[in-house]
This record gives C-alpha cells, structure tokens and sequence, in this order.
C-alpha cells in the first residue's frame, strides 16, 4: 500500500509547514550499503539503505519529528523492498529526551524461483522511547511497543548504549527483541559500529555497523544473519558542532527505528 507510505509523509510535512519560521530545525540523511549473510543457507545478498529524518521545535521543549526510510535487498532470484513512513513527538530536556512514536511499513516480496512468488505486507508499529545522557559521553536509550499488520502481531523492545570517545566519534552497541503474540516467531538483533564526523565544518559522517540477527519464525525455522553496512549521513541543523551535539540536539535516531519482523506468507 505504498499511497499510504506517501500520505504520511505528506501529513506530516504539513506540521512543519505551519511551524514557526523561528523554531529550531534538523535535517539527517543518511544512505549506505549492507552485505547479508545467512547462515542456514550460506547465501549472500546484497541491501541498499537510505533513511530521513526531520524535527522541528514546538515551544517548551516539544519536539516534532518526521521520519521515512527505503531498504531493498536482493539477489539474482529475490527481491524485497522495504518502504518506511512515521513520526514522533518527544520532550527533550538538559539530560536526556522522552517520547512517543508510530510509523507505517509497506513490504514487496518478489522471487523469481519456480514458481514465480509476488506478494505485499505490511506493518504498523508504535511505542515510547526514552534517552538518558548521564555524562558527556554516555548515551542510554531504551524503546518498547507493539506492531500489527499482515498475518502478524506482537510486541518489540530494545536498548542501546553510546560512548564519545571524543566529540566527533561515536561508538555503539544497541539489541532489540521483537515477539509475535502468539506462536513462536521471534526476532533478535544484536548491533555494534561507529560513526565518525571526521572534518571540521563539514556535517557528513562515516559509518559502519555489523548487525548479527537470529530469526525464528514459522515455517522457515531457525535462521542467522550477519550483516555489514557502511555509509554516509549528512547532518544539517541550525547550530551545527560536534557529533555528540547534533545527535543529542537533533533526530531521535535510534529511538525511532523499528526493526521490521520477518513476516509469514499471507
């Protein structure tokens, strides 16, 4: 239902729109590539990644966000394409931020084995979220909701943990655990990388993360997936500074992202 992807955004957008041309406003984009690899059959695919977010003050220490994604990965014989659309609305304050969140997620399935498969699922996930910033150079953060959406429904949770080494370099280790309602599909991620704002002035930074996912799920069974990503994220804001500050003062992140299940066939 990718209209709907479209409308959110546009619904949105328009909270900006009448925003006061005064508020404090932040831009991130980011784009990279990921290597998969899944254990259990010994495949390798390829996944391309860009993801958006955009937050704006409302006065009081509110802040409104917008958030969109695309992922697609694939291989000579399959395809999915992975289309992302939400918000948020959290308070931030000196040490840390609190909030709520909700997003959309449209799934393309496409496989070209005998025989031919093509289908669509989606998702709809929302939850709270809270940041805790104990010294200048720890960042705690947990998440925890639902989702529902095609033949799937459940519950997710999450934490992460982010350490300046310096101003300008970021290492992390974040893990986040999805369980549908009933039956056994679960999912585990385990993540760790870095991000590097590397030149003075300039508001783009280096990335690399390594993601180790265990699935199980009905009826493919028991699957592990190793995957390796590396990009780029552009940070443009009105006060500019160093990593640790853009990330504090800007986008949720993290916070917001919801790791989409592994869905069965409807």
């Amino acid at each position: 239902m990718r209209w709907k992807v479209f409308a959110i955004v546009a619904s949105v957008a328009a909270l900006f729109a009448a925003s006061s041309a005064s508020a404090q406003t932040s831009l991130v984009v980011g784009a990279d590539f990921s290597s998969l690899k899944f254990d259990s059959f010994g495949d390798i695919y390829n996944q391309t990644n860009v993801a958006g977010s955009v937050s704006t003050e409302a006065g009081a220490g509110i802040v409104i966000e917008a958030d969109g994604s695309y992922h697609r990965i694939s291989d000579n014989f399959y395809s999915t394409k992975n289309w992302t659309a939400g918000g948020s609305v959290f308070w931030k304050g000196e040490d840390g931020r609190i909030g709520i969140n909700a997003a959309y997620n449209d799934i393309d399935v496409l496989t070209t084995y005998a025989p031919a498969t093509s289908l669509t699922s989606h998702v709809t996930n929302y939850g709270v979220f809270g940041e805790w910033w104990p010294t200048s150079d720890i960042t705690l953060g947990l998440k925890a909701g639902a989702y529902n959406g095609t033949g799937t429904k459940g519950a997710y949770v999450g934490g992460k943990f982010d350490y300046y080494a310096l101003p300008n370099i970021a290492f992390h280790i974040s893990v986040d655990y999805t369980k549908e309602k009933s039956g056994s599909p679960k999912q585990t991620d385990i993540s760790g990388g870095f991000e590097w704002l590397a030149i003075k002035g300039v508001p783009v930074s280096l990335y690399g993360d390594y993601t180790y996912s265990k699935n199980e799920t009905t009826p493919f069974g028991s699957q592990k997936v190793g995957t390796f990503s590396i990009g780029l994220r552009l940070y443009l804001d009105d006060e500019g500074g160093t990593l640790v500050s853009r990330q504090r003062q800007g986008t949720a992140g993290w916070a917001n992202a919801f790791v989409t299940p592994v869905l069965p066939f409807p």
